[in-house]
């Protein structure tokens, strides 16, 4: 069913379901959503609105307006998406004059068992009979399950639940401001047990996610609650699911935490630290940044190693020179230690030695977290060399690659390609940022294309399109790979990149894309032939010219008068005659010849002017060339 979508822009429809979204999830996490914020602000937005009408299909995989789709750009758009998909939703429609107690009935009939509502006669007659006309629904058929043609149900109740570490992070912030820091931090550690349970013990994928989630909601608490919540944790360090949370940390870590907690805290993590490190003595050197933090740990390193310089160097008098223990001892004191380069040793050696499953799978993740740390930090050239120290020559078995591979095709988060898109701007981190992205290989194009997809701000849109094309440049069979993508904005985005790309090796995947059936993908193609294929472009404009849609035709003319090259003026003269132009376009080739004043297309008007006008048509153009050589 397609709805008329002409009230409200993109961008407005855009907000708005993004503030119904804000308003489920504030459903989801308090009990009474009408006293919270959060909801207010959701509902002021849809109430700007006013009395019209904005409506939204719900297609297999996400909102659409039209025929385009609306970015979920949060996980809140997809959740929301899913509960109606999976109710046999094909359309929402959201009243400006919506109230909060409507929106809470919608939410409440999201929670209802989808068997138990259709046989009741589905969403739409549910909110009908209570009373709900400010958000409004039509359904799709209502399928009987026993039919061969049952829509398959897309989610599972874990995935309706799972939430996102900023709506973790936001529930118990604001659980601050009733609570003491102990029992909002039991809370989060009971609802982290929570939703580790409710994983299939066989999904390591789900239950890593999980994991993720909540680590990184821990991150976003303020001190108070983080000290509180890692000595909850501590009370019982060897449980499985509360070790799944602490093996996230390194000691550096838990350096900067380690001096707030209290005695009993500190002598678990220390205890728990030496188990994990099964070491042979309890004395694992990373256990050295528990006592102080990390700076004065490198200071009181560096003091220590002066001060056995000094002694050494006092002694040298004393010790026969011929000494080749003493002699090889002074420069390893003295010389300076690269950190950095030590550390990626180590990650290295890790990787060669551990043929555990679970722990080789850790040092991926600490591999990879390395990589994005220096990605936020705008350190381009190290993230890479971390990338590169573990992907060239690797030191791990060939049967682990697949484990390696995917963490690297999951590296690239929306978080980390702003960090991208912001660093494009600089030259020399830009170029940094370029490498790295083409190290990282085709899965990050391809991640790339996909957030593309999903952008709505115009100049970010941008900044990604040249993003893309500085890859492609080094590899562009990723970007190939999408020119026959279903979705056509998708192939419209690809045809600009082939255009910034350009080169021998996409003329022919252009040449593909110029035949797509959208004639919105066909103008950006259009718009891309001539920087790549140079003077053989015209051939190709000539073409367009006689293409079944206006807008083709009419870009095609546009590319005319606007080309630097002599060649134009010869094709824009044809078009002059052109029979597949409709009037106005032929119009529009006579500004075209005057605006670019050349000694050929000043002769084609006058030729048009003094021809003897035969039909309303040729009429119309005579007289536009008359004008065109009368204005100067």
């Amino acid at each position: 069913m397609t709805l008329d979508t002409s009230i409200g822009t993109h961008a407005e429809a855009t907000r708005v379901l993004g503030a119904l979204a804000a308003a489920y999830n504030t459903f989801k996490l308090y009990p009474s959503p009408l006293n919270q914020p959060a909801f207010d602000r959701a509902l002021g937005i849809m109430g700007e609105l006013g009395t019209r009408r904005l409506n939204f299909e719900v297609g297999p995989s996400g909102f659409l307006r039209g025929d385009e789709p609306l970015a979920a750009d949060s996980d809140g758009v997809e959740r929301l998406w899913k509960r109606l998909f999976i109710h046999e939703v094909d359309a929402l429609t959201v009243v400006g004059e919506v109230s909060g107690p409507e929106l809470v009935l919608l939410f409440e009939a999201f929670e209802l068992d989808e068997k138990e509502l259709r046989l009741e006669g589905g969403m739409q007659r549910h909110l009908a009979q209570e009373d709900v006309s400010g958000i409004q629904v039509s359904q799709r058929d209502l399928l009987n399950e026993d039919e061969d043609d049952a829509v398959e149900v897309l989610e599972t109740e874990e995935d309706l639940n799972r939430l996102t570490s900023e709506e973790i992070a936001a529930q118990f912030m604001a659980m601050l401001a009733e609570q003491d820091p102990m029992s909002v931090a039991r809370a989060f550690v009971e609802m982290y047990r929570n939703s580790i349970d409710a994983v299939r013990d066989d999904d390591f994928l789900a239950r890593e996610e999980t994991v993720k989630a909540f680590v990184d909601a821990f991150f976003m608490f303020d001190d108070r609650l983080t000290v509180s919540v890692i000595e909850t944790l501590l009370e019982d360090p060897y449980d499985g699911v509360n070790q799944m949370f602490l093996d996230q940390f390194s000691g550096h870590d838990f350096a900067q935490i380690a001096g707030e907690l209290g005695p009993s805290s500190q002598q678990s993590l220390i205890a728990y630290a030496r188990v994990t490190a099964e070491t042979a003595n309890g004395t694992p050197e990373e256990l050295l940044v528990l006592l102080q933090s990390a700076d004065s740990v490198r200071a009181a390193r560096e003091e220590v190693s002066e001060h056995i310089a000094e002694v050494l160097g006092g002694a040298r008098d004393d010790i026969e020179t011929s000494d080749d223990a003493f002699s090889n001892l002074i420069p390893l004191v003295t010389a300076k230690v690269d950190y950095f380069a030590v550390g990626l040793q180590v990650l290295r050696g890790l990787l060669t030695i551990e043929h555990r499953p679970d722990r080789f799978r850790r040092v991926v993740r600490i591999w990879t977290g390395r990589i994005s740390l220096y990605i936020r930090r705008g350190k381009f050239r190290k993230a890479k060399e971390i990338l590169v120290s573990i992907t060239e020559n690797p030191p791990y078995p060939a049967e682990r690659k697949p484990i390696v591979v995917e963490a690297v095709d999951r590296l690239l988060s929306a978080d980390l390609i702003d960090g991208l898109v912001a660093a494009i701007r600089d030259e020399e981190e830009g170029k940094a940022a370029v490498d790295l992205l083409a190290t990282l290989g085709s899965t990050a194009i391809d991640t790339l294309i996909e957030h593309l997809a999903k952008e709505e701000d115009a100049n970010k849109r941008r900044t990604l399109i040249d993003l893309v094309a500085l890859a492609a440049r080094t590899n562009p069979k990723p970007v190939l790979d999408h020119i026959h993508d279903e979705r056509w904005y998708v192939v419209r985005n690809i045809a600009t990149v082939l255009g910034k790309v350009g080169g021998s090796s996409v003329i022919g995947p252009l040449k593909v894309v110029l035949r797509h059936d959208d004639h919105r993908v066909r103008v950006e193609a259009l718009r891309a032939a001539q920087p790549v294929m140079g003077k053989s472009a015209f051939d190709v404009i000539r073409s367009a010219l006689s293409d079944s849609h206006e807008r083709v035709r009419r870009a095609a003319i546009g590319l005319l008068r606007s080309s630097d090259l002599d060649e134009a003026d010869e094709v824009l003269v044809e078009a002059l005659g052109h029979s597949s132009l409709d009037v106005d376009e032929r119009l529009r080739v006579v500004e075209a010849l005057k605006k670019r004043d050349t000694p050929t297309t000043i002769a084609a008007l006058e030729s048009a002017a003094g021809k003897v006008a035969v039909g309303g048509t040729t009429r119309q153009v005579k007289a536009a060339a008359k004008k065109a050589l009368e204005t100067p």
